[in-house]
Formats: C-alpha cells, structure tokens, sequence
C-alpha cells in the first residue's frame, strides 16, 4: 500500500506538511520551520480556496457553511488586529498573551483544508487508497504527540515541585476522530485492532469528554459492524470480535481503577460534578450575555477572543464562545455549518450507500458532541477536514455520473422510438 515516488501527487504534499507541521517541537524546533510550513499551507489553500468562493451559488451546501464561517472569523480577526486589545489568559499556573493574528491563523487552518480536500478528490488526487495510507500517518503521528505531550506536562510539573506519575493529556481528543475512518478498512482484524488502541489512548488520556464521546462512537461502531453482516458464520464472527472488544475495554478499566490514582480522581470527580471550573467560566460568560443590554452585542458580540477578558480563559463550550465573540451572528453560522452536514447526509444517504452514510453521521456526532464541553469549530483538524472533504466530493461526483447517465439512458430511448 506504501506509494511509489512516481506516484506521490499534490494531495500526498499537502498531507506532508501538514505532518510535518504537527510534529514541531518533536522532529525540529518550533519557530521558523514550523510558521513557514504554516505559511505555506494558508497560501495553498487561499489559492485553491478564493475561486470556489466566488463561485458561491454553484458549491455544496457544506462548503457555502464553512465560506460563511471563514469569512466571519477572518473580518472579526483582521477588526482585532487592526485594534489590538491586551488580552490574557489569567486562569493556570501563568498568564499567557494572546496575539490578536491567532483568531485568524486558527481560523484558516481550520477551514481552507476543506477546500483543498475537495479540489484534490474532484482532481482525483484524493482516493479511498489514500485515505488508508493517511489514516496510518496520522495515527502514527498522533502516537508520537501524545507522548510528546504527556513528557511535557511532566516535566513542566516537576519544574513547580510536583512529583506527579499521570497527567490527563488533551491529545487524547485526537484518537475519537479516527474512529468513523475505521469503516474504509475492509479487514476485520485491522478494524477491531485499530478499535482496541483508540480506546487505550481514550482511557489513559482521562479526557473526561474524549471518553464519552469515543464510548458512544464505539458502540455505534460495534453495533453497525454487526448489523452490515449477512452471512451467518460472518455475523457469528463479528460478534465474537465485539465481544473480545468490549471484554478489552472492561478489563483495560478495571486495571485503570486500581492501578491509577488519577483516573480515580478524575472519575471522582465527574461523579461529585467538578468541570474542572468550567461551570465558573460558563457561569461568567452566561451572565454576561444575559445582562447586556447591548442590541449590538446580542446580534454580533463583542469582538474576537472577548471570552477571554469576561472570564479570564476561552468558554471551553462554542455555543458560548460564539455567542460573546460573535453573538446570535456567530451562533447562527455555527449552527448552520452542523446543520448543512446532517442535510447533506440525510438527502445524499443512498449515494453514500449503508457504510459511508453511517460514517458520515458519525463523524457530525463526535464533531457536535464536544461543542457543549469544548472548543472545535475554529480547530478542526486537518484529518476532519480531509474526511468530510472526500464524502462531498463522493456524493458530487457520483450524483453528476448518475445524471449524466439518466440523461445519456433518455436520449437513447427517445432515438428508439424515433427509429
């Protein structure tokens, strides 16, 4: 499955970079390397991404979302560049300045992929066959940060005094997304074997939200495994599999409960309702929108990053988020952007046929699931915008073949008849 050098096109270089980049600090110092990789990769997808947005009327509903989306984020951020607030993120063990350009770098990565994604599957440079390889890649490189991180922390705890064993890691959040890839692979013992380690990394990061969003993922995973199956000896199969995966997972937990402290504290934790201050950051910004009395700022917000200086830190919730920053503007966009992939889904489900459609939706669920206890609008991932990418461009292509067959099958009948 590994690629020739004669076969490597554009999409494998994109792809490339943006590897490369998530692997600063690991394989090379963060700074000029990484920004001029960073660079690169917006110019890409400017290039790419600028002459489909003027084609607005013509574009899939998803990509219409994410032009809307992009462009709200790029006039909200150039407004905080060209007025620069001190803004500081005082919640944590120091304070630390946000660049007012960080709201439209974030922004750019997280929404011109789709663009490039798109282009590279119409192009046919974006295959299934690529697909596996990249998931492999990226899985390989979300191993390496983990660790990376989890080094981090320690040390950094060390260097304040704390002799700690365990962290909860946030690259744990990375490992729930490959979970709607699983349905590109055709072997059983890969798909079940790729489950297991998703799962491990879930469980050991003690991401509290990552757990449960994969947990559910999972089991729609298992029971859709399962209910594709036809044949009896394969179903039989199948099921001993899922329960070999769940027995794995139970007992990985077990161990967890009496080997780990931490994963106890934080189960603990979650039982007596500790949001790690969440709740005193929702409750800040929650007050703060419900007592202005400012039209301006219900319809539009109050500007890029204002969570920060109502509550000290980020709304860690995009609904809310949205709502400070960009107010009912921002929220609508958001909504619109989930709302355009259900619709997509739901319209094109025959097209996309049992597996990819049940992909799909999964994909929109672990996406939407961590909006209410986290941060992803603004920062997908490369891996998301690469997967969505290439179910609107399946259904595109294969909508137009079937037309243009329909229309090619009326022409004969109609020269029949003639004849």
């Amino acid at each position: 499955m590994i690629l020739k050098r004669s076969q490597i096109n554009s999409c494998d270089v994109y792809v490339g970079l943006g590897l490369l980049y998530y692997l600063q600090d690991i394989l090379y110092p963060s700074g000029i390397v990484g920004q001029t990789i960073q660079l690169i990769m917006i110019l890409w997808g400017l290039k790419v991404a600028v002459p489909q947005m003027a084609n607005y009327k013509r574009m899939p509903l998803v990509l219409k979302a994410v032009t809307l989306l992009l462009l709200m984020y790029c006039v909200y951020g150039f407004w905080e560049m060209a007025f620069p607030r001190h803004i500081v993120i005082t919640q944590g063990i120091e304070p630390k300045k946000v660049n007012a350009y960080v709201y439209v770098q974030n922004a750019l990565n997280s929404f011109l992929p789709f663009f490039v994604f798109y282009r590279f599957y119409i192009e046919n440079q974006l295959t299934k066959k690529r697909i596996i390889i990249y998931l492999f890649l990226f899985f390989a490189q979300s191993i390496i940060n983990y660790y990376h991180n989890e080094t981090l922390l320690l040390q950094l705890a060390l260097e304040r005094g704390f002799e700690w064993e365990e962290v909860t890691n946030n690259v744990g959040y990375s490992f729930v997304f490959y979970i709607p890839f699983l349905f590109f692979l055709k072997r059983k013992s890969v798909k079940y074997a790729f489950l297991i380690v998703i799962m491990a990394f879930l469980i050991s990061s003690m991401k509290r939200g990552a757990i449960a969003t994969g947990a559910i993922a999972t089991l729609w995973f298992l029971y859709a495994q399962i209910r594709q199956e036809k044949g009896s000896v394969s179903k039989t199969v199948t099921v001993l599999l899922t329960g070999a995966v769940i027995l794995v997972g139970v007992w990985y937990v077990e161990d967890m409960l009496t080997t780990s402290d931490h994963f106890v504290k934080r189960i603990n934790e979650t039982m007596e309702g500790n949001s790690s201050a969440r709740n005193m950051i929702y409750g800040k910004i929650w007050n703060e929108i419900v007592t202005d009395t400012s039209l301006l700022h219900l319809l539009f917000g109050r500007g890029a990053n204002s969570s920060i200086i109502v509550a000290t830190n980020y709304a860690h919730n995009d609904w809310l988020e949205l709502m400070i920053n960009n107010g009912l503007l921002g929220v609508s966009l958001g909504a619109f952007f989930y709302i355009s992939l259900y619709k997509t889904a739901h319209r094109y489900r025959r097209v996309f046929g049992r597996t990819y459609y049940t992909a799909f939706l999964m994909m929109i669920l672990v996406i939407f699931l961590p909006t209410f206890f986290s941060m992803i609008i603004y920062q997908l991932s490369t891996r998301i915008c690469l997967f969505f990418a290439f179910m609107i461009g399946y259904v595109k292509t294969n909508v137009k073949n079937n037309r243009e067959y329909s229309t090619l099958s009326s022409g004969t009948a109609v020269y029949n008849q003639l004849r």
